[in-house]
């Protein structure tokens, strides 16, 4: 098996090596600004036109025409055939022979003596650089707009009393350029469909000349011969729209005047000129870089317009605008010494803030503490440290480190050193912070104090809370490098002891605290997402996991824990796309939401607001439950309740139906339980007896008892009562 997988890695190098040498000189064969102009059209822009979902199959993807826009990039402008019109069929077939062979092509540095720790690690190191070569965007474009300018607003005035320009009127330059570029494409679009309509050729050649008023009489001459050349008049009007393709690079040119009217504030132009000469590259600019290079580390994700002049810019790949705003801005940030300083620190406070914030809407009664100092006895000395967020809600806390920090490109092309140091810096040691704060809150069941950073005081109360969930949140997103900690273990790229806390992008917390509608799934997301993150193996990144939730609740029985199954998650996400990018497209969308029959979800909404003691366990259980098993259980409280109608007032035990839920050790018991005109004493008594049978006949941990008085007709219950394990150190709680 190795010998094969050895020698597909030297296939797939000799396929790499001659399609990367004859696709760079295939691109100097034509026209490379009507190339990129022409693929940008068909294959682009309708992500930024229409849903942000995914382009033509036929067309190069994004990574594919950035890496095109840079090869062309390193030649002089005089040496392509700019008369000549680029074989597109053969340049998508060879950059895609490119990118699929450039990942493969290291298996055959595969070998028998490697241990199963190299490979994972090289496994993993491959799906690093497979994320910065092909995934783009740590966000929804609005949703990229709105964080970038709450980042940098605050430095706005800064910005424009060093280097004359601003922040936020920047970002929402580079969407309304991109917005514009999205309304030119469509506009060129419906003017080639008015052409098709016309019936004859005559007709659909004078439709030509009103919507191209720009061709010349010369051209017109040549459009006459053309069509004449065709005997189907279809193909005749078909043909018209190849020609008026020739005018798609119009589309993608931007004027120094465009820029200004773009951007929303008054602006000195030369100081906006300045800017984008900064994020600008001419052709012949990269001829002495390496071009192999640019597929994991490619300048224009910093630098993507082409100046063609003093006062005009090419800009045909418009969605590096979007993939790349932070690093953009940063950019602009770095030029003045003060500015970048006032930048690196307005990070991490901007991080810790907008995590605060987004845990106290998502959790409205929840208490949330931020900056707790407290100090650990450690080999004999004594540290300091601080926690950045712990939110209490009922019986659980969920304990929060930020890290602002910076995947660098070096990590992000797998070089391993600063892999190790980057795993270290935003996942391990936050993680080992936020361990050994839980155990500080845990280890002890009271009131704890800790002064926090505004010299105040925070009263944190563990006496009744049963469980705490540890989040690492960082600002930018780390694709790979943020999945199952297990598979960081078994690469050796973090240490064999380390118990690594789930981490997610703020962008991914902010959408996953949007799609879920309640505390409790919110809640049950994080402490499901964490046992995941131990137990199964899955390939996918955070909003291919909020889909899965979505699709199933995690509720996912066996497969969970068989080491055999790995789910394949990646592109899930996709059935999200329309409502988190619904503030981009401006189309109303139906927000995603978990199957439930609706007594279940009243049956959660009614614990969330009632809130009774220890409610948080009984969501928390009830969650935990199938769509399916939530339909055999209404089938059973209907029987239930109908044979409690029948029985005698006078009866000691009355219809119940009990059902077993879980695996994996989780077992938890539900029942239901049906009566007439009983005290609240003797309800009460005959919930605890209810949980005991159910305890002993299905050996469940944790019971749920559901109770139905039929003569009132409450909905959606009469009484729920949670009884925990007999070990447990807190008692039963309900509610009626």
């Amino acid at each position: 098996m190795m010998e094969f997988v050895k020698e597909l890695g030297k296939r797939s190098d000799e396929t790499f090596k001659s399609s990367f040498q004859s696709l760079n000189e295939e691109i100097v064969r034509g026209d490379a600004v009507w190339l990129l102009s022409y693929f940008a059209y068909y294959g682009l822009t309708d992500l930024l036109v229409r849903d942000h979902s995914e382009p033509s199959p036929l067309m190069p993807m994004q990574h594919e025409c950035e890496l095109l826009q840079a090869l062309a990039l390193s030649h002089p402008l005089e040496s392509f055939q700019v008369s000549v019109r680029p074989n597109t069929e053969k340049i998508t077939e060879l950059v895609r022979q490119v990118m699929s062979s450039f990942g493969t092509r290291r298996m055959s540095q595969l070998d028998q003596t490697m241990t199963a720790t190299e490979r994972r690690r090289k496994a993993t190191l491959e799906h690093i650089r497979h994320d910065t070569q092909v995934i783009r965007n740590w966000g929804y474009p609005a949703q990229m707009a709105r964080i970038v300018s709450n980042l940098f607003g605050p430095l706005d005035e800064l910005a424009f009393s060093r280097i004359g320009v601003r922040f936020t009127p920047l970002t929402s330059m580079l969407l309304a350029i991109a917005q514009e570029s999205g309304r030119r494409t469509t506009t060129h679009l419906r003017k080639t469909r008015r052409i098709i309509r016309e019936t004859t050729r005559s007709r659909a050649l004078a439709q030509f000349r009103r919507e191209f008023v720009e061709s010349t009489e010369e051209d017109i001459q040549s459009i006459e011969e053309l069509l004449r050349s065709y005997r189907n008049p279809q193909e005749g009007k078909i043909a018209l729209t190849i020609v008026a393709d020739f005018y798609l690079p119009e589309l993608f040119h931007f004027s120094l005047a465009d820029f200004v009217n773009a951007y929303p504030d008054s602006i000195e132009p030369d100081r906006l000129r300045d800017v984008l000469d900064g994020w600008a590259l001419q052709f012949g600019a990269l001829a002495e870089q390496n071009r192999e290079f640019f597929l994991l580390d490619n300048p224009i994700w910093h630098r993507p317009l082409v100046r063609i002049d003093a006062d005009t810019y090419f800009c045909p790949i418009v969605a590096v605008f979007v993939s790349f705003c932070l690093q953009l801005l940063e950019s602009v940030a770095r030029a003045d010494v003060e500015l970048r300083a006032a930048y690196e620190i307005r990070r991490g406070r901007f991080l810790e803030d907008e995590v605060a914030r987004l845990f106290a809407t998502a959790f409205p009664n929840g208490k949330v503490y931020r900056n707790s100092t407290w100090q650990h006895l450690n080999q004999d000395q004594v540290q300091q440290y601080e926690n950045d967020l712990t939110v209490h809600i009922d019986s659980h806390l969920i304990v929060v480190e930020c890290k602002s920090g910076r995947v660098t490109p070096h990590a992000r092309r797998g070089a391993e050193d600063r892999l190790r140091y980057t795993i270290d810096e935003l996942i391990a040691r936050p993680s080992e912070q936020s361990l050994r704060f839980s155990n500080v809150l845990l280890g002890e069941r009271r009131v704890h104090r800790f002064q926090n950073a505004a010299g105040g005081w925070n009263e944190i109360d563990t006496r009744d809370v049963v469980q705490a969930v540890r989040l690492n949140v960082n600002l930018e997103a780390m694709g790979t490098l943020a999945s199952r900690w297990p598979d960081l273990r078994d690469a050796g790229l973090v240490n064999d002891e380390s118990a690594l806390a789930p981490s997610m992008a703020l962008s991914d917390l902010e959408s996953v605290f949007d799609v879920l509608d309640s505390g409790p799934e919110r809640l049950h997301y994080l402490i499901r997402r964490s046992e995941l993150e131990v137990n199964t193996s899955y390939f996918g990144d955070e909003l291919d996991l909020l889909a899965f939730y979505v699709d199933t609740g995690f509720v996912i029985g066996q497969t969970e824990f068989d080491d055999k199954v790995g789910l394949m998650l990646y592109g899930m996400s996709r059935a999200l796309n329309p409502y988190l990018n619904r503030e981009w497209t401006r189309r109303p969308a139906r927000k995603p939401s978990r199957k439930m029959t609706k007594w279940w979800r009243d049956l959660l909404g009614q614990v969330e607001r009632r809130k009774f003691p220890r409610w948080t366990e009984a969501a928390l259980i009830l969650l935990s439950v199938s769509y399916d098993k939530q339909r055999e259980f209404e089938s059973a409280k209907t029987l239930v309740c109908s044979e409690a109608r029948r029985t005698p007032t006078t009866a000691v035990n009355w219809p119940y139906a009990a059902f077993v839920n879980g695996v994996g050790g989780r077992d938890d018991g539900l029942a239901i339980v049906a009566f007439r005109v009983l005290t609240r004493t003797r309800r009460k008594l005959l919930i605890e007896g209810i949980a005991e049978l159910v305890r002993n006949q299905t050996g469940a941990s944790r019971v749920v008892v559901i109770g139905f008085d039929t003569n009132e007709g409450d909905y959606p219950y009469t009484i729920m009562a949670w009884i925990p394990t007999q070990e447990s150190d807190h008692g039963a709680a309900s509610d009626e």
